[in-house]
């Protein structure tokens, strides 16, 4: 005896469910948002970076009524060792979200949207031949994440300026707890004999400091220090992102 023929609604809803699962399969997502993308990795939404523009402060690089020299909050936040600093865009919710994929989720692959975007918008106060210098990390969490994303950025901003790279001049030297939710104070201890300057390399005059994220200036700082104690004169700084005041704090900074 033949089987009686499946209900074509059957075999549809069978097929939809299959097509469904493919797509699901194989159909890219953002990393940011989860949401459906048609090729990439990360939405244009998520992708939609917030540029940090005039008027700021010439020094800390915070934003202001109309630019000036120095603000009320230049001696506080950032030591004397620091000339200036400048951040490319704000850490809004879509690109902390993204950018911690990077730092903590081990998605590497996503650096490659942020480069086409750095490339873009790139700017900075480069001061005669500085030698451009990243924030360094401690061995064992470039070990864990596979690389530091202070590195990835001014190896990025060398080949844009042409600018000479040194990567093994700052050292950790002294595991650090993550500064996400410290206080100033938290960080500063956090911070204290954790950074060393190499001194198989001769300290260059002029320094640009890289970081992907500051914050309270509490790591440029500590860097600055350590770099203007072994012969550097000027240090200036750049970061990728710069912490809004009315978000909750970064790793870095």
């Amino acid at each position: 005896m033949s089987r009686p023929a499946r209900p074509k609604f059957v075999v549809e809803s069978a097929l939809s469910l299959l097509d469904r699962f493919l797509v699901t399969l194989f159909t890219p997502e953002c990393a940011g948002c989860r949401s459906r993308v048609e090729h990439g990795n990360a939405c244009a939404t998520c992708l939609e970076l917030t540029p940090i523009i005039a008027p700021y402060c010439e020094r800390c690089g915070e934003p202001t009524s109309e630019t000036i020299k120095r603000c009320g909050s230049c001696p506080t936040r950032f030591v004397r060792e620091l000339s200036s600093i400048r951040s490319l865009w704000w850490l809004t919710d879509e690109s902390r979200t993204l950018w911690y994929r990077v730092k903590y989720g081990h998605r590497r692959d996503l650096t490659r949207s942020f480069r086409k975007l750095l490339e873009r918008d790139f700017t900075t106060p480069i001061l005669g031949k500085n030698a451009i210098i990243p924030v360094p990390v401690h061995i064992r969490k470039y070990l864990d994440r596979g690389f530091n994303q202070a590195e990835e950025i001014a190896t990025w901003i060398a080949r844009l300026t042409e600018a000479p790279l040194i990567v093994n001049g700052l050292i950790k030297v002294k595991p650090t707890m993550a500064q996400t939710g410290l206080s100033r104070a938290m960080r500063l201890r956090n911070l204290a004999g954790s950074l060393k300057w190499n001194v198989k390399i001769n300290a260059p005059e002029r320094v640009l400091l890289i970081d992907d994220v500051v914050t309270t200036g509490s790591t440029l700082n500590r860097c600055a220090r350590v770099l203007v104690k072994h012969g550097v004169k000027e240090v200036v700084a750049w970061t990728m992102f710069r912490t809004p005041k009315w978000l909750p704090g970064s790793e870095r900074g």
